[in-house]
């Protein structure tokens, strides 16, 4: 996932729209907050208009991302949502990321690779 660092552009790592299926509609988005690192981690982010809301469409974004970013060599996709934001923390966890760690504003969430084998395969 070194293209950045490879190439000076952040793509294929940038934002990407999300789409309803049925009629083509931008419903929201997801993204990698920049490039990967030296580890191969990446952290991302997503967000999904109210009307599309709880109904699948954000994990199944997600899902996407987290394929895209282990077909193209990540090792490890992290987020983020405030404590609050329990419809993002739903997100993470129904993609198949884990928490991983807390602070006083956010619980972290990832899903990590080791050759193959992923340490929590998406569903």
């Amino acid at each position: 996932m070194s293209t950045c660092a490879n190439t000076g552009d952040p793509q294929p790592f940038g934002n990407h729209e999300i789409r309803h299926r049925d009629n083509g509609q931008a419903i929201g988005g997801v993204d990698f907050h920049g490039p990967d690192d030296e580890n191969g981690s990446v952290t991302i982010g997503y967000g999904v208009i109210p009307s599309a809301r709880g109904r699948g469409c954000g994990s199944e974004a997600l899902r996407g991302l987290l394929l895209f970013a282990r077909a193209r060599g990540g090792t490890c996709v992290k987020g983020d949502a405030h404590h609050g934001n329990t419809a993002s923390q739903h997100v993470m966890t129904a993609a198949g990321m884990r928490p991983a760690g807390e602070d006083e504003r956010v619980r972290y969430f990832e899903i990590a690779w080791t050759g193959t084998t992923a340490i929590a395969d998406p569903p």
